[in-house]
Protein backbone atom coordinates (compact mmCIF):
# COMPACT_ATOMS: atom_id res chain seq x y z
CA UNK A 1 0.00 0.00 0.00
CA UNK A 2 1.59 3.28 -1.12
CA UNK A 3 0.67 6.64 0.37
CA UNK A 4 1.13 10.08 -1.23
CA UNK A 5 4.32 11.80 -0.19
CA UNK A 6 4.99 15.51 0.22
CA UNK A 7 8.65 16.41 -0.22
CA UNK A 8 8.20 19.97 1.06
CA UNK A 9 9.02 18.86 4.58
CA UNK A 10 12.24 16.98 3.75
CA UNK A 11 14.85 19.51 2.64
CA UNK A 12 17.45 17.43 4.50
CA UNK A 13 17.95 13.79 3.57
CA UNK A 14 16.29 11.38 6.03
CA UNK A 15 19.49 9.43 6.60
CA UNK A 16 21.50 12.56 7.37
CA UNK A 17 24.19 11.36 4.92
CA UNK A 18 24.45 12.69 1.34
CA UNK A 19 23.73 10.15 -1.38
CA UNK A 20 26.73 9.25 -3.52
CA UNK A 21 26.28 10.48 -7.10
CA UNK A 22 28.41 9.16 -9.93
CA UNK A 23 29.33 11.15 -13.01
CA UNK A 24 27.49 8.63 -15.19
CA UNK A 25 24.07 9.33 -13.54
CA UNK A 26 21.88 12.32 -14.22
CA UNK A 27 20.51 14.56 -11.46
CA UNK A 28 17.03 13.15 -12.14
CA UNK A 29 18.22 9.57 -11.58
CA UNK A 30 19.94 10.57 -8.32
CA UNK A 31 16.77 12.33 -7.16
CA UNK A 32 14.70 9.23 -7.95
CA UNK A 33 17.08 7.12 -5.84
CA UNK A 34 16.67 9.50 -2.91
CA UNK A 35 12.88 9.43 -3.29
CA UNK A 36 12.87 5.62 -3.20
CA UNK A 37 15.12 5.65 -0.13
CA UNK A 38 12.87 8.17 1.63
CA UNK A 39 9.78 6.06 0.84
CA UNK A 40 11.42 2.97 2.31
CA UNK A 41 12.54 4.89 5.41
CA UNK A 42 9.04 6.27 6.01
CA UNK A 43 7.43 2.85 5.47
CA UNK A 44 9.90 1.26 7.89
CA UNK A 45 9.40 3.92 10.57
CA UNK A 46 5.60 3.66 10.30
CA UNK A 47 5.82 -0.14 10.53
CA UNK A 48 7.99 0.15 13.67
CA UNK A 49 5.44 2.49 15.27
CA UNK A 50 2.62 0.05 14.53
CA UNK A 51 4.58 -2.86 15.99
CA UNK A 52 5.28 -0.75 19.10
CA UNK A 53 1.56 -0.08 19.46
CA UNK A 54 0.56 -3.69 18.90
CA UNK A 55 3.20 -5.35 21.10
CA UNK A 56 3.26 -3.19 24.24
CA UNK A 57 3.61 -4.20 27.89
CA UNK A 58 0.36 -5.10 29.68
CA UNK A 59 1.12 -3.13 32.84
CA UNK A 60 -1.43 -1.91 35.37
CA UNK A 61 -2.10 1.79 34.78
CA UNK A 62 -1.22 1.73 31.07
CA UNK A 63 -4.01 2.18 28.50
CA UNK A 64 -2.66 -0.14 25.81
CA UNK A 65 -5.63 0.39 23.47
CA UNK A 66 -5.25 4.17 23.51
CA UNK A 67 -1.50 3.86 22.92
CA UNK A 68 -2.14 1.55 19.94
CA UNK A 69 -4.58 4.10 18.49
CA UNK A 70 -2.04 6.91 18.92
CA UNK A 71 0.75 4.93 17.24
CA UNK A 72 -1.58 4.29 14.29
CA UNK A 73 -2.34 8.02 14.03
CA UNK A 74 1.37 8.89 14.13
CA UNK A 75 2.08 6.28 11.45
CA UNK A 76 -0.59 7.79 9.17
CA UNK A 77 0.80 11.25 9.87
CA UNK A 78 4.28 10.21 8.73
CA UNK A 79 3.06 8.29 5.69
CA UNK A 80 0.37 10.58 4.28
CA UNK A 81 0.66 13.86 6.22
CA UNK A 82 -2.60 13.19 8.04
CA UNK A 83 -3.05 15.36 11.17
CA UNK A 84 -0.79 14.40 14.07
CA UNK A 85 -2.57 13.32 17.29
CA UNK A 86 -3.98 16.41 18.99
CA UNK A 87 -3.69 18.56 15.86
CA UNK A 88 -6.62 19.96 13.96
CA UNK A 89 -8.33 18.38 10.98
CA UNK A 90 -6.98 18.58 7.43
CA UNK A 91 -3.79 17.59 5.67
CA UNK A 92 -0.66 19.25 7.07
CA UNK A 93 2.37 20.62 5.19
CA UNK A 94 5.20 19.26 7.33
CA UNK A 95 5.86 16.16 9.37
CA UNK A 96 6.14 16.65 13.12
CA UNK A 97 9.39 14.74 13.73
CA UNK A 98 9.90 16.32 17.15
CA UNK A 99 6.37 15.29 18.16
CA UNK A 100 6.79 11.62 17.22
CA UNK A 101 10.12 11.43 19.06
CA UNK A 102 8.58 13.00 22.16
CA UNK A 103 5.57 10.65 21.96
CA UNK A 104 7.74 7.50 21.90
CA UNK A 105 10.08 8.85 24.60
CA UNK A 106 7.23 9.75 26.99
CA UNK A 107 5.57 6.37 26.50
CA UNK A 108 8.77 4.46 27.23
CA UNK A 109 9.40 6.56 30.35
CA UNK A 110 5.84 5.94 31.60
CA UNK A 111 6.18 2.23 30.84
CA UNK A 112 9.47 2.06 32.74
CA UNK A 113 8.04 3.84 35.80
CA UNK A 114 5.01 1.52 35.94
CA UNK A 115 7.17 -1.61 35.61
CA UNK A 116 9.53 -0.39 38.35
CA UNK A 117 6.58 0.43 40.61
CA UNK A 118 5.04 -3.00 40.07
CA UNK A 119 8.32 -4.89 40.61
CA UNK A 120 9.07 -2.83 43.74
CA UNK A 121 5.71 -3.78 45.25
CA UNK A 122 6.38 -7.48 44.65
CA UNK A 123 9.87 -7.23 46.15
CA UNK A 124 8.39 -5.68 49.30
CA UNK A 125 5.90 -8.54 49.71
CA UNK A 126 8.54 -11.24 49.19
CA UNK A 127 10.97 -9.46 51.51
CA UNK A 128 8.34 -9.35 54.28
CA UNK A 129 7.69 -13.08 53.99
CA UNK A 130 11.39 -13.96 54.04
CA UNK A 131 12.04 -11.69 57.04
CA UNK A 132 9.19 -13.32 58.96
CA UNK A 133 10.55 -16.82 58.31
CA UNK A 134 14.09 -15.80 59.29
CA UNK A 135 12.86 -14.30 62.56
CA UNK A 136 11.04 -17.55 63.32
CA UNK A 137 14.21 -19.62 62.91
CA UNK A 138 16.33 -17.15 64.89
CA UNK A 139 13.86 -17.19 67.81
CA UNK A 140 13.83 -21.00 67.91
CA UNK A 141 17.63 -21.09 67.82
CA UNK A 142 17.89 -18.82 70.89
CA UNK A 143 15.31 -20.88 72.80
CA UNK A 144 17.10 -24.13 71.92
CA UNK A 145 20.37 -22.62 73.17
CA UNK A 146 18.88 -21.87 76.59
CA UNK A 147 17.54 -25.42 76.91
CA UNK A 148 20.88 -26.93 75.93
CA UNK A 149 22.76 -24.84 78.49
CA UNK A 150 20.35 -25.93 81.21
CA UNK A 151 20.70 -29.59 80.21
CA UNK A 152 24.50 -29.34 80.18
CA UNK A 153 24.47 -27.82 83.66
CA UNK A 154 22.18 -30.57 84.93
CA UNK A 155 24.33 -33.35 83.41
CA UNK A 156 27.43 -31.84 84.96
CA UNK A 157 25.82 -31.84 88.42
CA UNK A 158 25.03 -35.58 88.32
CA UNK A 159 27.43 -37.45 90.59
CA UNK A 160 28.67 -34.25 92.23
CA UNK A 161 25.61 -33.32 94.29
CA UNK A 162 23.37 -35.08 96.76
CA UNK A 163 19.89 -36.37 95.99
CA UNK A 164 18.05 -33.28 97.26
CA UNK A 165 20.21 -30.94 95.16
CA UNK A 166 19.82 -33.21 92.16
CA UNK A 167 16.05 -33.14 92.64
CA UNK A 168 16.07 -29.36 92.67
CA UNK A 169 18.20 -29.28 89.51
CA UNK A 170 15.80 -31.71 87.83
CA UNK A 171 12.88 -29.45 88.74
CA UNK A 172 14.75 -26.49 87.19
CA UNK A 173 15.34 -28.50 84.01
CA UNK A 174 11.69 -29.54 83.87
CA UNK A 175 10.60 -25.93 84.36
CA UNK A 176 13.00 -24.72 81.70
CA UNK A 177 11.78 -27.34 79.22
CA UNK A 178 8.13 -26.59 79.98
CA UNK A 179 8.68 -22.86 79.57
CA UNK A 180 10.60 -23.44 76.32
CA UNK A 181 7.84 -25.62 74.92
CA UNK A 182 5.18 -23.06 75.87
CA UNK A 183 7.20 -20.24 74.35
CA UNK A 184 7.74 -22.25 71.20
CA UNK A 185 4.03 -23.06 70.96
CA UNK A 186 3.06 -19.42 71.49
CA UNK A 187 5.71 -18.29 69.01
CA UNK A 188 4.56 -20.80 66.41
CA UNK A 189 0.93 -19.77 66.85
CA UNK A 190 1.83 -16.08 66.53
CA UNK A 191 4.07 -16.74 63.53
CA UNK A 192 1.46 -18.89 61.82
CA UNK A 193 -1.11 -16.15 62.37
CA UNK A 194 1.23 -13.48 60.97
CA UNK A 195 2.27 -15.70 58.09
CA UNK A 196 -1.36 -16.52 57.34
CA UNK A 197 -2.23 -12.82 57.38
CA UNK A 198 0.63 -12.03 55.00
CA UNK A 199 -0.34 -14.89 52.69
CA UNK A 200 -3.93 -13.59 52.69
CA UNK A 201 -2.64 -10.13 51.81
CA UNK A 202 -0.49 -11.58 49.05
CA UNK A 203 -3.48 -13.55 47.78
CA UNK A 204 -5.60 -10.39 47.68
CA UNK A 205 -2.84 -8.57 45.83
CA UNK A 206 -2.58 -11.39 43.31
CA UNK A 207 -6.37 -11.37 42.86
CA UNK A 208 -6.38 -7.60 42.42
CA UNK A 209 -3.52 -7.81 39.92
CA UNK A 210 -5.43 -10.47 37.98
CA UNK A 211 -8.59 -8.33 38.12
CA UNK A 212 -6.71 -5.27 36.88
CA UNK A 213 -5.55 -7.26 33.85
CA UNK A 214 -9.24 -7.65 32.96
CA UNK A 215 -10.11 -3.96 33.42
CA UNK A 216 -9.82 -1.21 30.83
CA UNK A 217 -7.78 1.50 32.61
CA UNK A 218 -9.54 4.45 30.94
CA UNK A 219 -13.21 3.52 31.43
CA UNK A 220 -12.91 0.94 34.28
CA UNK A 221 -15.09 -1.41 32.22
CA UNK A 222 -14.13 -5.00 31.49
CA UNK A 223 -11.84 -5.52 28.50
CA UNK A 224 -11.86 -7.92 25.55
CA UNK A 225 -10.33 -10.68 27.68
CA UNK A 226 -13.46 -10.84 29.85
CA UNK A 227 -15.77 -10.71 26.84
CA UNK A 228 -14.02 -13.66 25.18
CA UNK A 229 -14.57 -15.80 28.28
CA UNK A 230 -18.21 -14.68 28.63
CA UNK A 231 -18.94 -15.37 24.96
CA UNK A 232 -17.48 -18.87 25.26
CA UNK A 233 -19.69 -19.58 28.28
CA UNK A 234 -22.80 -18.15 26.58
CA UNK A 235 -22.16 -20.20 23.42
CA UNK A 236 -21.71 -23.35 25.51
CA UNK A 237 -25.02 -22.76 27.32
CA UNK A 238 -26.78 -22.04 24.01
CA UNK A 239 -25.51 -25.15 22.26
CA UNK A 240 -25.83 -27.43 25.28
CA UNK A 241 -29.00 -26.21 27.01
CA UNK A 242 -30.70 -23.81 24.61
CA UNK A 243 -30.10 -20.73 26.78
CA UNK A 244 -30.52 -17.52 24.78
CA UNK A 245 -27.93 -14.73 24.70
CA UNK A 246 -27.64 -11.52 22.69
CA UNK A 247 -24.56 -9.50 21.80
CA UNK A 248 -24.69 -5.78 21.01
CA UNK A 249 -21.77 -4.01 19.37
CA UNK A 250 -21.87 -0.21 19.56
CA UNK A 251 -19.72 2.61 18.31
CA UNK A 252 -19.54 6.37 19.01
CA UNK A 253 -20.66 8.26 15.92
CA UNK A 254 -18.09 10.67 14.42
CA UNK A 255 -15.69 10.07 17.29
CA UNK A 256 -12.68 11.17 15.22
CA UNK A 257 -14.27 14.60 14.85
CA UNK A 258 -14.46 14.84 18.65
CA UNK A 259 -10.73 14.16 18.92
CA UNK A 260 -9.86 16.49 16.04
CA UNK A 261 -12.09 19.35 17.21
CA UNK A 262 -11.69 19.16 21.00
CA UNK A 263 -8.53 17.08 21.55
CA UNK A 264 -7.83 13.57 22.83
CA UNK A 265 -8.46 14.46 26.46
CA UNK A 266 -12.01 15.44 25.51
CA UNK A 267 -12.33 12.20 23.56
CA UNK A 268 -11.28 10.29 26.68
CA UNK A 269 -13.90 12.19 28.71
CA UNK A 270 -16.56 11.17 26.16
CA UNK A 271 -15.57 7.50 26.43
CA UNK A 272 -15.73 7.68 30.24
CA UNK A 273 -19.16 9.34 30.10
CA UNK A 274 -20.45 6.67 27.73
CA UNK A 275 -19.00 3.92 29.96
CA UNK A 276 -20.87 5.32 32.98
CA UNK A 277 -24.09 5.44 30.95
CA UNK A 278 -23.63 1.83 29.84
CA UNK A 279 -23.10 0.72 33.44
CA UNK A 280 -26.32 2.45 34.54
CA UNK A 281 -28.36 1.04 31.66
CA UNK A 282 -27.15 -2.55 32.14
CA UNK A 283 -27.01 -3.08 35.93
CA UNK A 284 -27.68 -6.84 36.14
CA UNK A 285 -24.88 -8.98 37.54
CA UNK A 286 -25.10 -11.17 34.44
CA UNK A 287 -24.75 -8.20 32.04
CA UNK A 288 -21.23 -8.01 30.60
CA UNK A 289 -20.28 -4.47 29.50
CA UNK A 290 -16.93 -4.23 27.73
CA UNK A 291 -14.75 -1.69 25.99
CA UNK A 292 -14.05 -3.63 22.82
CA UNK A 293 -11.39 -1.27 21.51
CA UNK A 294 -11.03 2.43 20.71
CA UNK A 295 -14.51 3.98 20.62
CA UNK A 296 -16.22 0.59 20.22
CA UNK A 297 -18.03 -1.15 23.08
CA UNK A 298 -19.87 -4.46 23.49
CA UNK A 299 -22.73 -5.61 25.73
CA UNK A 300 -23.50 -9.29 26.27
CA UNK A 301 -26.95 -10.01 27.73
CA UNK A 302 -27.35 -13.56 29.01
CA UNK A 303 -30.76 -15.27 29.07
CA UNK A 304 -32.02 -12.53 26.76
CA UNK A 305 -33.46 -12.77 23.26
CA UNK A 306 -32.97 -10.25 20.48
CA UNK A 307 -36.34 -8.53 20.97
CA UNK A 308 -35.76 -7.85 24.67
CA UNK A 309 -32.19 -6.75 23.95
CA UNK A 310 -33.52 -4.29 21.35
CA UNK A 311 -35.73 -2.68 24.01
CA UNK A 312 -32.75 -2.31 26.34
CA UNK A 313 -30.63 -0.87 23.52
CA UNK A 314 -33.37 1.68 22.69
CA UNK A 315 -33.28 2.86 26.33
CA UNK A 316 -29.50 3.10 26.10
CA UNK A 317 -29.67 5.25 22.97
CA UNK A 318 -32.12 7.63 24.61
CA UNK A 319 -29.80 7.94 27.61
CA UNK A 320 -26.82 8.62 25.32
CA UNK A 321 -28.71 11.31 23.39
CA UNK A 322 -29.42 13.02 26.71
CA UNK A 323 -25.80 12.71 27.83
CA UNK A 324 -23.81 15.94 28.02
CA UNK A 325 -20.07 15.51 28.58
CA UNK A 326 -18.50 18.63 30.06
CA UNK A 327 -14.75 18.96 29.62
CA UNK A 328 -12.47 21.99 29.42
CA UNK A 329 -15.50 24.32 29.61
CA UNK A 330 -17.08 22.62 26.62
CA UNK A 331 -20.34 20.69 26.43
CA UNK A 332 -20.11 17.69 24.10
CA UNK A 333 -23.07 15.57 22.97
CA UNK A 334 -22.81 12.30 21.09
CA UNK A 335 -24.86 9.51 19.56
CA UNK A 336 -24.13 5.83 19.04
CA UNK A 337 -24.79 3.22 16.38
CA UNK A 338 -25.58 -0.32 17.51
CA UNK A 339 -25.64 -3.79 15.98
CA UNK A 340 -27.68 -6.44 17.84
CA UNK A 341 -27.41 -10.19 17.24
CA UNK A 342 -28.72 -13.20 19.17
CA UNK A 343 -26.57 -16.32 18.97
CA UNK A 344 -28.06 -19.00 16.72
CA UNK A 345 -27.86 -22.78 17.35
CA UNK A 346 -25.50 -23.34 14.42
CA UNK A 347 -23.26 -20.30 14.96
CA UNK A 348 -19.67 -20.24 16.16
CA UNK A 349 -18.50 -17.43 18.44
CA UNK A 350 -16.64 -15.77 15.55
CA UNK A 351 -19.77 -15.88 13.37
CA UNK A 352 -21.82 -14.42 16.22
CA UNK A 353 -19.43 -11.49 16.61
CA UNK A 354 -19.35 -10.99 12.82
CA UNK A 355 -23.14 -10.90 12.75
CA UNK A 356 -23.35 -8.17 15.42
CA UNK A 357 -20.49 -6.29 13.76
CA UNK A 358 -22.20 -6.45 10.36
CA UNK A 359 -25.35 -4.97 11.91
CA UNK A 360 -23.26 -2.18 13.45
CA UNK A 361 -21.66 -1.51 10.06
CA UNK A 362 -25.10 -1.24 8.45
CA UNK A 363 -26.34 1.10 11.22
CA UNK A 364 -23.46 3.48 10.53
CA UNK A 365 -23.80 3.14 6.77
CA UNK A 366 -27.53 3.99 6.82
CA UNK A 367 -27.30 7.20 8.82
CA UNK A 368 -25.90 6.44 12.31
CA UNK A 369 -27.68 7.05 15.65
CA UNK A 370 -29.71 3.88 15.19
CA UNK A 371 -29.75 0.17 15.99
CA UNK A 372 -29.91 -2.66 13.44
CA UNK A 373 -31.05 -6.16 14.44
CA UNK A 374 -29.59 -9.26 12.83
CA UNK A 375 -33.05 -10.80 12.37
CA UNK A 376 -34.14 -7.79 10.31
CA UNK A 377 -30.90 -6.84 8.58
CA UNK A 378 -30.33 -9.84 6.32
CA UNK A 379 -26.75 -8.76 5.63
CA UNK A 380 -23.64 -10.97 5.44
CA UNK A 381 -20.79 -10.34 7.86
CA UNK A 382 -18.67 -7.31 6.99
CA UNK A 383 -15.60 -8.18 4.91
Amino acid sequence: LKFPRDRADTPVHLSGVPMATGTDKSAGEASLGRDQFDDQALDTLAALLRVLGKVTLDVQGLDTQRFANLTEEWAKHLLSLAPAPGAGAGRVARRDWRGVRQFVHEHRMTEQQLVLKSSSAWRDVVSTLITSINQSFEGEHQSDGQVLETMKSFCASIGQTDIDELKKNAEVVAGTLSAAFHRRKATHERQMYELGRKVDTLGHQLSEAERQKSIDPLTSLHNRRVLDAALAEAASLRHGYGHRATLSMLDVDHFKKVNDQYGHSSGDAVLKGLADTLTRCFPRRTDVVVRFGGEEFAVLLSHTGEADAAIAVARLQEAVRALVVRHNERAIQISISVGVAEIQPDQTIAQWIDSADACLYQAKKTGRDRAVLASQAGVPPKK
